[in-house]
Parts: C-alpha cells; sequence; structure tokens
C-alpha cells in the first residue's frame, strides 16, 4: 500500500509541473483554416508567362453574354431540354448569336436562348469566338506557338530504310450476282465510294462516328447496302473502289445491287479486324487479277488494293490514307508523313510497272488547302496527274461535304495507249446518316 501510494503521488506531481509550464493547455485554442493547396511553381510560372487574353479565352461564358454557335456537322448546333441529356430538342445553324443564360457543371452545359426565342441547352464546345479568342491572343504572342497552315513546314520523317509493300495476289475472289463477266469494254468507268463505316452487324462491330444512324443491325445494314447501291446505278461502272468498308463479302453486296444482272469479283484488305473495321476493298465485273499490299513494319495503317485488268493496260490502286482526326497546321505533320510514306511506297511498287496506272480513294487531305503534306508532290514527282485539277480547273464541288472539302482525288499516270477523258463528283448523291458522308467520284478512261 505505501509503495502504491507513492506512485500516485508522483504522478501527482508530474501533473502539476505540467500544468504549471503550459498554463493554457486546458483552454480551447481558436481553430486555423486549413490553408488551401498551391498550385505546383512550375505550372505558376507556365501561367504567369502565358498572356491574359489567352488565359481567360477558354473561361465559361457568364450570363446574359452574347456569343456565336460553330456547328460541327451540316446538321447544325443540337439543343438539349436539359444539361447532360442525350435527347435533341431543336437545333441551330452555324454562326447563330444567342445569349447565355445559365451554366452548369463547371461551364461545360450552357443554357442559350436564339434571337428566334428558341431556347435550351448546348454543350460548350459549339462556342466559335473561344477559337477565335485564343488564336488572336497567339497572334500577339510571338514564338508562342508554331504556324499554322500555308506557313507550316513539317520536320521529315525520321529515316527508317525505304517503305515497301508486302504484296499478297489473291487466289479466288469473292463472287456475286448473276450472268457472265462483261468483256473488256473500249470506255471503262471507275467509281470510288467512301461507304462511311459499312460493318455486317457482326461480331461486336459499333459505329466509330456519332452522326450516324441509331443502331447497327444486320438488318440496319442490309437497308444501307441498297440505299449505297443507288447512289453507285446511274454511273454504271466496271470498277468500284470502296474505303471504309469491312471486307470483300459487303462490298459485293453493293456492287451487285449497284449493277444487277452481272457477275462481280471482289477482294478486300483486312487490316482492321476490331469493332470498327475500316479496310479498303475494290470489285470488279470486268475481271482481273487482284493483289493485297500490306505495308511492312506498319509504317501506315491501312494497305493498298491493287487491280490489274486484263491486258495489263490499267492497274487501279484504291487507297484510304491516314486520316488527321482534327489535327490542324504543325500537328498534323504526324499524320501527313505517314501519308507521304504510303506514297512512297506505291510509287516504289509500280516503278518497274508498264501500262498506265490509277491510284483512287479518299485522301483525307485537301492539296489546295494543306500545303504541308507532300502526299501529292511525291506522286507528280512519278508522273501522276491530278485528274480534279485537270477536269476542275476553276474549283471542284466538295466530295466531303461536311467539312465542304475536296478530299475523295484521283492520281493518274498515263501509259499504254489508256487516256482520262472524264473526272466527276457525284453531287446529286445524298449525304445522310444512312448513306455516307462522301459522294462518289466517278472517272472515265478510253482503252483503245
Amino acid at each position: 500500500m505505501t509503495m502504491h501510494r507513492r506512485a500516485v503521488e508522483r504522478i501527482l506531481i508530474l501533473a502539476s509541473a505540467l500544468a504549471l509550464a503550459n498554463p493554457l493547455a486546458g483552454c480551447p485554442t481558436e481553430r486555423k483554416p486549413t490553408p488551401a493547396p498551391q498550385e505546383p511553381r512550375a505550372r505558376a510560372r507556365a501561367r504567369a508567362r502565358v498572356p491574359v487574353a489567352m488565359r481567360n479565352a477558354d473561361r465559361a461564358p457568364g450570363p446574359k453574354e452574347t456569343v456565336v454557335l460553330r456547328a460541327h456537322h451540316r446538321l447544325g448546333v443540337p439543343l438539349h431540354p436539359r444539361a447532360r441529356s442525350r435527347a435533341i430538342s431543336g437545333r441551330l445553324p452555324h454562326g447563330a448569336v444567342v445569349r447565355v443564360l445559365a451554366e452548369r457543371f463547371g461551364g461545360k452545359w450552357l443554357q442559350i436562348r436564339a434571337k428566334s426565342g428558341k431556347t435550351g441547352w448546348i454543350v460548350r464546345r459549339y462556342l466559335a469566338h473561344r477559337t477565335r479568342a485564343r488564336r488572336a491572343a497567339a497572334a500577339r504572342t510571338p514564338g508562342r506557338h508554331p504556324p499554322t497552315g500555308s506557313a507550316v513546314v513539317c520536320p521529315p520523317p525520321p529515316a527508317r530504310g525505304p517503305h515497301v509493300f508486302n504484296v499478297a495476289e489473291v487466289p479466288r475472289m469473292r463472287s456475286a450476282g448473276t450472268g457472265r463477266k462483261t468483256p473488256l469494254p473500249a470506255t471503262l468507268v471507275v467509281a470510288s465510294y467512301n461507304v462511311w463505316e459499312l460493318y455486317d452487324g457482326y461480331g461486336g462491330d459499333r459505329y466509330y462516328s456519332r452522326h450516324h444512324a441509331d443502331s447497327l443491325t444486320p438488318t440496319d445494314v442490309k437497308l444501307r447496302v441498297a440505299k449505297l447501291a443507288a447512289e453507285l446505278r446511274s454511273a454504271k461502272p466496271h470498277v468500284i473502289a470502296f474505303q471504309e468498308i469491312e471486307d470483300a463479302k459487303l462490298a459485293c453486296r453493293v456492287a451487285a445491287k449497284a449493277m444487277p444482272g452481272v457477275r462481280w469479283q471482289c477482294a478486300a484488305g483486312v487490316w482492321k479486324k476490331r469493332s470498327t473495321p475500316q479496310n479498303v476493298a475494290i470489285a470488279t465485273r470486268v475481271g482481273g487479277t487482284a493483289r493485297i499490299l500490306t505495308p511492312r513494319s506498319g509504317f501506315a495503317p491501312r494497305g493498298v488494293v491493287e487491280l490489274e485488268l486484263p491486258g495489263s493496260k490499267l492497274r487501279v490502286l484504291t487507297v484510304h490514307l491516314k486520316s488527321s482526326r482534327g489535327a490542324r497546321g504543325y500537328r498534323d505533320c504526324r499524320n501527313a508523313n505517314r501519308r507521304r510514306a504510303l506514297a512512297d511506297a506505291i510509287v516504289a511498287h509500280l516503278r518497274s510497272a508498264k501500262g498506265a496506272a490509277l491510284v483512287i480513294g479518299d485522301y483525307n487531305f485537301d492539296p489546295l488547302r494543306v500545303h504541308h503534306d507532300k502526299t501529292d508532290d511525291v506522286l507528280r514527282k512519278a508522273r501522276f496527274a491530278s485528274l480534279r485539277q485537270r477536269f476542275y480547273p476553276a474549283g471542284a464541288p466538295s466530295s466531303y461535304p461536311t467539312y465542304r472539302s475536296t478530299i475523295d482525288l484521283a492520281f493518274f499516270r498515263a501509259g499504254g495507249g489508256v487516256t482520262a477523258t472524264t473526272f466527276k463528283i457525284l453531287t446529286r448523291a445524298r449525304v445522310n446518316r444512312w448513306t455516307s458522308d462522301h459522294r462518289p467520284v466517278v472517272t472515265t478512261f478510253k482503252l483503245r
């Protein structure tokens, strides 16, 4: 008991000493606010160097502010009944001036009212004046950004050896239609059509673009095949080059619908097999030898399908070059180099070939508007002439109306007595979500 009492006394003495050393220990102290997290020094310094005009160019517009809309599709800017809604209550045209009523979700969704009184919610990316503000601020700050437009000079691609193809001849092409093969005519008609993601609807296929039809089922595919064939029927082509198509079976389905009563043969290069298999194919009703040209070492996302007509007078090569996917100026240099690499490989492949050659398809760039892309220069140096510039010297209609550009092109190298007589863009072809976002192009050649 004595030892226990002494221990308790020692504890009390220590407690008293601590209380005398810190007299405010038992009193409630004022809680200090937690300091806000500071911005990293490197980011703060980089932000301080950016002009104020550029810093505020992407801010969300405040209420009662007037803005200009920029449509990303020919249908216009979609209006939604509420924020984050997929339902579309209406549309406004490109360039419409509207007033901002409210904003939600950090300014990503804006409630606007047009001059006509129409109201709704839009996504912030449809504002046009924000982009102009950033460009104006960048122009006032020389050296901040690389130039765009005609002033862009892309650096040369890294040296990785010559670009060549692995050539594989198609031993047996897929057939469709009834009747016999059409004999080689004196006037040959070649059509090219980007059929905008024509898949069979099996194996988890899905549309990459959000402007397509609402569903992708075999029944929808059957309807699309009939509509696409109707756009080609008036041209009466002997050879059809397809882009953004899954396989040779679908190519034959479209060709047989476009020109029934004849026998079609089709070949396709299947380089993409996932849920969005965008490949190229070719269909012929005059026979010929088909070859699949696959890029060695993968310098391009897709290869080329070549058709050598009977008698080796003309070779038709269908291409679908690398897309820019919205990249402009110096940001498009990597895509431009890949397009140029495919052109280099085509020139090397045809260097020893005799006769005429036609390289037709979706080039994914307009040579008259994109000057940093040297793909057309590579073909011109190899004696390929642009049929668009020859037959539309005053300007061609757009083959890609969504962006008002002509990217479906044909380059022709004469030889073997073959001459090109016409090159037309079928402006009457319907452009909608059930057919295609491209228009077909048709070329005519005189073989004899």
